[in-house]
């Protein structure tokens, strides 16, 4: 099986977002997992009003 490199991310949160305390939290659990789990994680999904700025 051949792995790629996973990308840090695919595409950019709003700056608002960013400094929020709950998607800094969220980064740096995502941070923990891949570096944990990266074997077995293809990718993360965020979605809703948040994920989207909104």
């Amino acid at each position: 099986m051949k792995h790629c490199e996973m990308p840090k991310q695919s595409c950019s949160l709003p700056e608002a977002l960013l400094r929020h305390p709950e998607a800094i939290n969220l980064m740096a659990f995502v941070e923990r997992l891949l570096q944990r789990q990266s074997s077995r994680i293809s990718f993360v999904v965020i979605f809703g009003s948040a994920a989207k700025g909104t």
